[in-house]
């Protein structure tokens, strides 16, 4: 993800093709148009089947009402042409006497442009295009879809939320097995992620990983666990090399068809820890990096990710499905990747915990780059405990990545060492405010109530009221030389790196196998059925000529934007106030960019919901390598704020979070 698509919206589109799911096999791709059935939806109910169904809504606290209105309508399926002047709200409001199904109009209508594009939804700020099509679903549809969702959400929840610790503890003690709990993700990916809500988090399942979860049970029967991570299931962002069944696709039938030689660095290390490997998740299509109109959380392959908790709203990216999937229950843990918000911004937006690790700390050896100055690989899970197991399993040098050997000295196997109770007892935590701004009402409250709950702890609290170089960063992207062309200058030379480690899958004939940014860009017209139907490749294409600047002038640029960022930026302001971290609304603040273009970590944790009913997040941002010191503040926050809820896959506006 690029600075500029941190603030620009995120159209809501439909999927391209279709993933069938088999019990316990792998995931299936068909480019073939998806059929109606996948809307799980009746059109025609009789009284005792709708009856059972308002029992069902009424039970699982998501009742439907329309407060203006004594009689619910329509009772019929419609079609509806957007005028001048409408949005949402009005819309809903003109066919059920409330705003409440807004959501529900959304959701159906995305389904439906998988038929008609005319249906697709900018949701990102609600607006509507005059003359498109709304699908307005009558009111028994309504409540049969969401009943559905609610039975699929309480597939095998004996199994939700459980962290790592827990389940090591139950594997231990032979209350569970390693297949047991691959089963049951399983089980709820095939309920929840291609049926009921249709979340899509999923490009592909491993066809093995039963398999490896029956090796990795009798290993621990015979000699014990290798570690916390022994038979425990997670899922990898679709541009993280493995080199078995699955394929690294980055959300693109460019790559299909042509596989890794080797699994990514860090791949091997969860393999060495015991990890099973679940399957790969969705993202935006080539981490947003191929136009700048592209979608948060749609790729050609996986289509559209959809948020757990309003099945309305963006997931946000790149590391959609990542997020989603964790948040659902559908893994246990997952991996994402970060060049500037797609590991904190979905992990935000889906209640989860995220990592950015400081450049250099995990290799991106093997994985789809964008650029090897500003790239990272971290956890994203349920908790800091689980995200700080994983980050132990995916650090050291590797010598395909040069970066790495900047972490000699500075790494950690284990990380849960630093997860400190009493952490917050001292601390110093600085308010950078020209990197917040104004907030929101909602957002403010739940910032300052971070504050208190941190300074009740122990913590102080610093007001910093200026940060060194911030309009300058500014002034120089929008005048002098931007960050996307300094990215776009990485990408050309790193892609062409990354693409000649790829070779023809096993029994598969091509007329091209891509070698370099050309050949993408010819790949995705040659699929553009797929591939074009909703955005172009304008930083493919700007990327083919090197960004359009000189050598000379990334140099520079580059140098400006670390040294103004980071040793003159984030770190200057923390040496010359003695903090321990930065704190901030983690998506509602410039500190994420600024932490982006130094190469330094963020910690996001859960901090609650907004009041339109979506999670925020509170971030710990520190100079390069201060992760232990990063997880000693957040893992108290964590523990006495207990803010992190799971989803309710949601068709409509949830007012005991407004």
């Amino acid at each position: 993800m690029c600075m500029q698509k941190i603030t620009r919206g995120f159209m809501r589109i439909p999927k391209s093709n279709t993933i069938s799911f088999s019990r316990h096999t792998d995931a299936k791709i068909s480019e073939e148009k998806p059929s109606k059935e996948r809307m799980t939806v009746n059109h025609t109910l009789n009284p005792i089947l709708l009856a059972v169904i308002a029992v069902l809504v009424v039970v699982s606290g998501l009742f439907l009402t329309s407060p203006s209105s004594p009689t619910l309508q329509p009772k019929t399926n419609q079609v509806y042409i957007v005028q001048k002047g409408d949005d949402l709200g009005k819309v809903a409001k003109m066919f059920y006497g409330s705003d409440e199904l807004a959501p529900a109009i959304v959701w159906f209508s995305t389904i439906k442009a998988d038929e008609d594009p005319a249906f697709a939804i900018n949701t990102q700020d609600n607006n509507l295009k005059e003359g498109q099509k709304l699908w307005i679903p009558s009111i028994e549809e309504v409540f049969s879809a969401q009943a559905k969702i609610s039975v699929a959400a309480r597939t095998r929840t004996d199994l939700m939320e459980l962290s790592i610790p827990q389940i090591q503890r139950m594997m231990d003690a032979g209350q569970l097995t390693s297949h047991q709990l691959v089963a049951a993700y399983i089980d709820r990916i095939h309920a929840l992620d291609r049926t009921g809500p249709m979340l899509d988090s999923i490009i592909e399942l491993n066809p093995d990983a039963l398999a490896m979860a029956d090796a990795l049970d009798a290993e621990r029967k015979a000699s014990g666990p290798r570690g916390p991570l022994h038979g425990i299931p997670i899922l990898l962002k679709d541009n993280i090399d493995t080199a078995d069944k699955l394929e690294t696709t980055a959300g693109s039938f460019a790559l299909t068809g042509t596989v890794p030689g080797q699994d990514a660095f860090v791949v091997e290390g969860l393999r060495k820890a015991g990890a099973v490997i679940l399957g790969k998740a969705n993202l935006s299509e080539w981490a947003n990096y191929r136009d700048n109109a592209s979608i948060s959380g749609w790729s050609a392959r996986g289509g559209l990710t959809r948020n757990p908790y309003r099945l309305d709203s963006t997931p946000w990216g790149s590391s959609s499905g990542s997020g989603v999937a964790v948040s659902s229950n559908l893994v246990t843990v997952a991996l994402g990747t970060e060049t500037a918000g797609s590991i904190t911004a979905p992990s935000v937006i889906n209640g989860i915990v995220g990592i950015k690790p400081t450049i250099g700390l995990t290799s991106r050896a093997g994985v789809v780059p964008i650029a090897h100055s500003f790239d990272t690989v971290g956890p994203m899970a349920r908790s800091l405990t689980d995200a700080a197991i994983v980050l132990g399993a995916i650090t050291g040098v590797d010598p395909r990545d040069p970066m790495t050997s900047n972490s000699a000295g500075k790494f950690y196997f284990d990380y849960t060492q630093f997860l400190d109770p009493n952490g917050l007892k001292g601390a110093r935590l600085g308010i950078v405010r020209p990197l917040i701004g104004d907030m929101p009402p909602d957002v403010e409250r739940l910032f300052n109530k971070a504050i208190a709950l941190m300074k009740a702890a122990g913590a102080e609290i610093v007001e910093i009221k200026d940060m060194p170089h911030l309009q300058e960063v500014f002034d120089y992207n929008d005048k002098t030389v931007g960050i996307t062309p300094v990215l776009s200058y990485e990408f050309n030379g790193d892609i062409a790196a990354y693409l000649s480690t790829r070779v023809p899958a096993p029994n598969v004939k091509l007329s091209r196998i891509p070698r370099t940014m050309d050949d993408l860009i010819a790949l995705n017209k040659d699929f553009s059925a797929q591939e074009l139907k909703f955005f172009g490749q304008d930083l493919f294409e700007d990327t083919a000529v090197h960004g359009k600047i000189s050598d000379a002038q990334y140099q520079e640029a580059l140098a400006t934007y670390r040294r103004w960022t980071g040793a003159e930026g984030i770190e200057a302001v923390m040496k010359d106030n003695n903090l321990t971290a930065l704190v901030m609304p983690t998506n509602e603040s410039l500190a994420r960019i600024y932490a982006a273009l130094a190469g330094y970590p963020i910690i996001t944790v859960p901090g609650g919901f907004t009041d339109n009913g979506l999670p925020w997040g509170l971030g710990f941002v520190g100079p390069a390598y201060s992760e232990p010191s990063l997880l000693r503040v957040a893992y108290p926050y964590e523990q006495l704020s207990q803010e992190r809820r799971p989803p309710q896959f949601l068709l409509t506006l949830n007012r005991k979070n407004r």
